[in-house]
Formats: structure tokens, C-alpha cells, sequence
């Protein structure tokens, strides 16, 4: 063979408009060369001795799969049976070469499904915030097997995005980008490109390889250290609501249609997903400063109300040794009656606060081994975008709890979700429930980054982190375990752990199970 020949490729293919390959290529026709015809600068695999070609398209549907091409060094080899029978095998062959490619785009499109499924729930599985960001930019990082991916807050009116989330995939290797830190404000208004994808509502693809990349994107790319990037525009109800950074700083990167495609299928489903967060915060917010508005009104009517009932006492001790009318009497019966009223509105506002605070009034017997089953699927999908093993092990019968389902579904969350942030990809995240007479024990172990005793003493505070080297990355308050904490005490249960460093944790709590007969703790104490 030619040296030359192994140099066409996929990525270089053989050029269609030369030699009878190309010919054959183009045409969809039986391409026969023989010494006679040889033509000048013709590509062949043995050079100067072969002496005829003969090239047979693999023509399925009227489109050209590929070229099957014979060369000899004998003028005569390639006679018309020859050529009819390398077209009956070429027939056969482009049906096969057909199903071989139909079957691959199947698989790639199975694939690219349950990639986008597993990334659609992890980013609707939440409704922080914060969270939700991070995991679109987790989600699409994985989903385009990209080195790293930042979300910003986009600011139309000064045409700047500021950067909210930078997720760097953990198993990209030699990634050479260096991203902007948190909060960091990008003024968009020179990159001409940048502009026009928000306008069209489009994703918009930057290769520094590209020689039609405009200087000013350019320019940017090399700062970053970026050698291809994707900018997708998060808009909901025509309303850019964010801008997701998708990022290649290993090698140049040309992004297919179907990577368009997956990009946005993920950008649609991180709109709605973010719209929700934020509304979700804006009720939250709006909750809280109900609550807050209520404890401060209660606060503040209670002392002149309180002025206000013993004026009135002092006035109708005074009348009685004076002497009152029944008009005065009725006055004071008035203004008592309606001190009273008031009184009794800020007590109902207040009692409500609390139930809607701490909703014990919705606390009641459940299968505690069906919820943890609900949260450890739920999880799956977070820990399938890191390729982590999940295992579930639960007792079949005598699981039942009694408490508020909403608050130890948020507990089982914060420690399974613990172990799926503080454990490296393709580490593993054992569950298990266990059920007696006296207890039920939930325990969640990992092999992640662990937890040097030092700081074990203060896991449990309130905004504490317990930061170990290599969790620089991952975002949390710091509310998490003091939380479960709060929350597994308040049902008459105990938290406790144990972890190593580098080995991994390992988290569980008990509580009582539910009472005989429905009855509660409340009940029997």
C-alpha cells in the first residue's frame, strides 16, 4: 500500500472529487480504469503498479453508502463479470452496511434518551435554587461530554451575564480552560455572535479552530483557554431566562446536530426547571415574610391591647364606685367585647403561623421503607450523571413510621444527596433499612471524600461545612445535617455517624416505629 492511503480517515476522508473512488462516489455509477485511461494525479492504493481499478458504489435508496474499489496489476483483471458480479455483492452489502448504520443511530439514539431522561429528572428534582443551576450545568456538561459548563444570569438592559454556576466534569482529563469565578460580569455587548444567538433565541457554536470566528469571540476563547464552546439561551415564555456555557478545553470540538439537539431538549426542560425555582423562592420568600409580618404585628397589637383591656377594667372599677349608667356600661361592654375579638384573631394568626410552620398537624402513620425507596429513585438520576452505583436494601414488612412524611422525606434526601455530592464519580452509595419491634434504622454509607475528626465535632451546627480537599467544588449551606438533625430529634429519634477520611461516611438515624393500634407517642406519654 501506498504510505498515503492510511492517512484518509473519518475525520479526513477520501476526497470525492478526485480518482475513480471519488468518481463512483459522486455519480452512484461503476467507475472501470485500465492503463489506457489512467488519468494523471488518480488516487490508488498500490501506485505505479497497478495497472487497472475498478470502483462499485454501495447504493442503498438512491444514496451512496460507500465504495467498494479492486486494483490489480493486470491490465484484463476486471472484465464486465467481474463487475457484475462485484455489484450483486455491493447490493448485498449496502443492505447490510444500511442496517449496520440504522442500528447504530438506534443505539445512539437509545442513548442520547436515557442521557437526556436521567439529566431531565435530576434538574426537575429539585426546586432550590441553586441547586437546580448546578445540575443544569452538570447535566449538560455530561449530556455533550464536554470538559465544564457555567450558567449566567442574563442583565438585557446593560447586555452583561453574570456567572452563576462553573461545574468542571471531575474525569475530564488534561482540560486546559481557565473559567471566570463566581459573580464574575461579562459585558456582552462587543461579541456580535454572543448577541445575535440571544436574539434568534438559538444556540450559537464557537471553534477557535474556525477561521470564521469572529476576532473579539476569538480573543475571549483564548483568555478562557476554550477550543470550542456552545452558548444555549434558557428562555421561557419567549423570556431569556439565563444563559447556559457549554465548554471543550481539551481539543477542538465540532458539535453535530444531535448534540444541538440534546443541548436544546436540556435548555427547555433548565427553563422550566429554573422558572420553577425561582418562583418556588419567590413564594418561600413571600412565606417568610408572611411569618415574620405575623410575629411582628402579634408582637406589636399585643402590649397597646394589652394597655387597652386594663384601661378599660380600671374605667369600669371607677364607674362602679361613681356610679354608671347603662349607656356607659354598654359603651365598656363594647370596647371589651371588641378587645377580646382582637385578641382572639392574633391568637388564631399566631396558632396558624405555627402549624403552617411546623405542620405537626399533618403528622400520621406511613411505610417508611416506601419512602426511602421514593427518594433513593428519585436520587438515581443524580447519581447516574456521575456514574455512582446506587444499592437499596430494605426489610419487606414492619416499616411503619408515624410522623410528618414531608419532613423525614427531606431528611433521607439531605443524606442520600450528601452521599451522591460528597462521593466521586463512579463511587459507590449503599441504603439500607432496617425494622424491629423497638426502632427503624435508616443508614447511608459511601466511599467518598470522608470527614477528618477534627472536624467532626461541629457537623452538625448550623452553617457549618466540613470542607475536605477535593470538595472545593461542591456547593451546600451548611443547613443540611442540622436539619436532619432537628427534624429526626423532633420524632423522638437519633442521628449519629462515623466516617475516615478518604475511606468514606457512613450517616444513619432511628426513630420509634408507629404505635399499636394508630396510637401515638403523644398519645401513650
Amino acid at each position: 500500500l501506498l504510505p498515503d492511503v492510511l492517512n484518509w480517515t473519518e475525520r479526513n476522508p477520501w476526497p470525492l472529487d478526485r480518482g475513480a473512488i471519488g468518481r463512483a462516489a459522486r455519480t452512484g455509477e461503476v467507475q472501470i480504469v485500465r492503463a489506457l485511461d489512467m488519468e494523471a494525479g488518480a488516487y490508488y492504493f498500490i501506485g505505479e503498479d497497478s495497472r487497472a481499478q475498478l470502483c462499485v458504489p454501495l447504493v442503498m435508496r438512491g444514496e451512496v453508502l460507500g465504495v467498494v474499489t479492486l486494483e490489480s496489476n493486470d491490465d484484463a483483471a476486471f472484465d464486465a463479470h467481474t463487475s457484475n458480479f462485484l455489484e450483486r455483492l455491493a447490493q448485498r452489502a449496502a443492505v447490510a452496511l444500511d442496517n449496520a448504520r440504522l442500528f447504530r443511530q438506534s443505539e445512539q439514539l437509545a442513548d442520547d434518551m436515557a442521557v437526556l431522561y436521567s439529566a431531565g429528572r435530576a434538574i426537575t428534582a429539585t426546586l432550590e435554587r441553586d441547586e437546580v443551576l448546578k445540575r443544569i450545568a452538570q447535566s449538560m456538561a455530561v449530556a455533550l461530554e464536554c470538559s465544564s459548563a457555567m450558567i449566567l444570569d442574563y442583565q438585557p438592559e446593560r447586555l452583561e451575564a453574570q456567572v452563576l454556576v462553573v461545574y468542571r466534569v471531575g474525569t475530564a482529563r488534561n482540560s486546559q480552560e481557565v473559567l471566570p469565578p463566581l459573580k464574575t460580569v461579562l459585558p456582552l455587548g462587543d461579541y456580535s455572535t454572543l448577541i445575535d444567538a440571544l436574539a434568534r433565541r438559538r444556540p450559537v457554536i464557537l471553534r477557535a479552530a474556525d477561521a470564521h470566528t469572529p476576532a473579539m469571540e476569538l480573543d475571549l476563547m483564548q483568555q478562557m483557554g476554550v477550543q470550542a464552546m456552545m452558548l444555549m439561551p434558557l428562555v421561557a415564555q419567549e423570556e431569556v431566562v439565563g444563559l447556559a456555557l457549554v465548554i471543550e478545553g481539551r481539543q477542538d470540538r465540532v458539535f453535530s446536530p444531535n448534540d444541538i439537539f440534546k443541548a436544546e431538549t436540556l435548555g427547555s426542560q433548565a427553563s422550566v426547571a429554573l422558572c420553577q425555582a425561582l418562583l418556588y423562592n419567590e413564594v418561600r420568600e413571600l412565606e417568610k415574610l408572611k411569618s415574620e409580618m405575623i410575629r411582628m404585628a402579634s408582637h406589636d397589637l399585643r402590649n397597646p391591647l394589652g394597655n387597652l383591656m386594663g384601661y378599660v377594667e380600671l374605667l369600669d372599677m371607677s364607674f362602679r364606685r361613681t356610679g354608671k349608667t347603662s349607656e356607659q356600661d354598654e359603651f365598656l361592654n363594647n370596647v371589651r367585647r371588641s378587645a377580646k375579638i382582637m385578641q382572639s384573631l392574633i391568637d388564631d394568626l399566631l396558632t396558624l403561623e405555627r402549624v403552617e410552620s411546623e405542620r405537626e398537624a399533618q403528622w400520621q402513620v406511613f411505610d417508611l421503607g416506601a419512602l426511602v425507596y421514593e427518594v433513593v429513585e428519585a436520587a438515581r438520576s443524580s447519581a447516574n450523571l456521575k456514574r455512582q452505583i446506587v444499592r437499596l436494601e430494605r426489610a419487606a414488612t414492619g416499616t411503619l413510621a408515624y410522623g410528618s412524611v414531608t419532613q423525614l422525606r427531606q431528611v433521607i434526601a439531605n443524606l442520600v444527596g450528601n452521599a451522591i455530592k460528597y462521593t466521586p464519580d463512579e463511587g459507590q452509595i449503599e441504603v439500607s433499612l432496617s425494622g424491629s419491634d423497638e426502632r427503624l434504622e435508616v443508614i447511608v454509607r459511601d466511599n467518598g471524600y470522608g470527614i477528618s475528626p477534627e472536624r467532626q465535632v461541629r457537623i452538625f451546627e448550623r452553617f457549618y461545612r466540613a470542607r475536605e480537599p477535593g470538595t472545593d467544588h461542591i456547593v451546600g449551606t451548611g443547613l443540611g445535617l442540622s436539619l436532619v438533625k432537628t427534624v429526626v430529634e423532633r420524632h423522638s429519634g437519633q442521628v449519629w455517624f462515623e466516617s475516615t477520611p478518604g475511606v468514606g461516611s457512613a450517616f444513619g438515624f432511628w426513630l420509634p416505629p408507629a404505635p399499636p393500634q394508630g396510637r401515638t407517642n403523644r398519645d401513650r406519654a
